[in-house]
Protein backbone atom coordinates (compact mmCIF):
# COMPACT_ATOMS: atom_id res chain seq x y z
CA UNK A 1 0.00 0.00 0.00
CA UNK A 2 1.39 3.41 -0.98
CA UNK A 3 1.78 6.34 1.41
CA UNK A 4 -1.13 8.18 -0.26
CA UNK A 5 -3.35 5.11 0.09
CA UNK A 6 -2.51 4.83 3.80
CA UNK A 7 -3.14 8.55 4.32
CA UNK A 8 -6.48 8.36 2.52
CA UNK A 9 -7.49 5.31 4.55
CA UNK A 10 -6.66 7.14 7.79
CA UNK A 11 -8.68 10.28 6.92
CA UNK A 12 -11.58 8.36 5.40
CA UNK A 13 -11.60 5.60 8.01
CA UNK A 14 -13.49 4.81 11.17
CA UNK A 15 -13.66 8.35 12.57
CA UNK A 16 -14.49 10.16 9.34
CA UNK A 17 -17.69 12.03 8.60
CA UNK A 18 -19.35 13.33 5.46
CA UNK A 19 -18.09 16.80 4.57
CA UNK A 20 -19.43 19.05 1.80
CA UNK A 21 -17.20 21.77 0.38
CA UNK A 22 -19.15 24.46 -1.48
CA UNK A 23 -17.01 26.38 -3.94
CA UNK A 24 -18.33 29.19 -6.17
CA UNK A 25 -18.61 26.73 -9.06
CA UNK A 26 -19.20 23.25 -7.60
CA UNK A 27 -20.09 21.33 -4.44
CA UNK A 28 -17.72 18.51 -3.51
CA UNK A 29 -18.72 15.75 -1.11
CA UNK A 30 -15.85 14.04 0.65
CA UNK A 31 -15.07 12.63 4.06
CA UNK A 32 -12.86 13.99 6.77
CA UNK A 33 -12.30 14.32 10.48
CA UNK A 34 -14.33 17.05 12.20
CA UNK A 35 -13.12 18.53 15.49
CA UNK A 36 -15.47 20.83 17.39
CA UNK A 37 -12.87 21.80 20.02
CA UNK A 38 -9.17 21.02 19.84
CA UNK A 39 -5.80 21.97 21.28
CA UNK A 40 -2.97 23.46 19.30
CA UNK A 41 0.43 24.95 20.09
CA UNK A 42 0.90 28.69 19.64
CA UNK A 43 4.05 28.89 17.45
CA UNK A 44 5.10 32.22 18.96
CA UNK A 45 4.86 31.27 22.64
CA UNK A 46 4.89 27.47 22.61
CA UNK A 47 1.82 27.52 24.85
CA UNK A 48 -0.97 25.00 24.37
CA UNK A 49 -4.13 26.83 23.33
CA UNK A 50 -7.67 25.46 23.30
CA UNK A 51 -9.62 26.50 20.22
CA UNK A 52 -13.38 26.94 20.14
CA UNK A 53 -13.41 27.24 16.35
CA UNK A 54 -14.17 23.90 14.72
CA UNK A 55 -11.87 22.45 12.10
CA UNK A 56 -11.97 19.68 9.55
CA UNK A 57 -9.08 17.62 8.20
CA UNK A 58 -9.54 16.29 4.67
CA UNK A 59 -7.53 14.22 2.21
CA UNK A 60 -6.58 16.76 -0.42
CA UNK A 61 -5.35 14.70 -3.36
CA UNK A 62 -8.76 13.88 -4.85
CA UNK A 63 -10.26 17.30 -4.05
CA UNK A 64 -7.40 19.14 -5.72
CA UNK A 65 -8.03 17.09 -8.86
CA UNK A 66 -11.48 18.75 -9.08
CA UNK A 67 -10.40 22.28 -8.10
CA UNK A 68 -7.01 24.00 -8.05
CA UNK A 69 -7.12 25.31 -4.48
CA UNK A 70 -9.35 25.78 -1.46
CA UNK A 71 -9.98 29.38 -0.50
CA UNK A 72 -10.87 31.17 2.72
CA UNK A 73 -14.51 32.22 2.84
CA UNK A 74 -15.88 29.14 1.07
CA UNK A 75 -18.59 27.11 2.80
CA UNK A 76 -18.10 23.75 4.52
CA UNK A 77 -21.08 21.73 5.69
CA UNK A 78 -20.29 19.33 8.52
CA UNK A 79 -22.72 17.66 10.91
CA UNK A 80 -25.55 19.48 9.13
CA UNK A 81 -24.17 22.91 10.00
CA UNK A 82 -22.79 25.52 7.61
CA UNK A 83 -19.36 26.92 8.38
CA UNK A 84 -17.16 29.40 6.56
CA UNK A 85 -13.48 28.59 6.01
CA UNK A 86 -11.36 30.85 8.22
CA UNK A 87 -7.91 29.48 7.32
CA UNK A 88 -6.50 26.79 5.05
CA UNK A 89 -3.44 24.83 6.19
CA UNK A 90 -1.91 22.40 3.70
CA UNK A 91 0.53 20.05 5.41
CA UNK A 92 2.29 19.32 2.11
CA UNK A 93 1.74 15.57 2.45
CA UNK A 94 -1.87 15.23 1.36
CA UNK A 95 -3.88 16.58 4.29
CA UNK A 96 -5.56 19.97 4.37
CA UNK A 97 -6.80 21.36 7.68
CA UNK A 98 -9.61 23.88 7.40
CA UNK A 99 -10.19 26.09 10.43
CA UNK A 100 -13.85 27.07 10.40
CA UNK A 101 -16.14 29.76 11.76
CA UNK A 102 -19.92 30.03 11.73
CA UNK A 103 -21.29 31.01 8.32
Amino acid sequence: MSFNDELKQMIEGEFSESIILETPSVSITTSGIYDQIYEQVDPETGAVVMSNNPRVSIYSVEILEAITEIEEGWIVIARGKRHRIKTVQNDGAGIIILELKNA
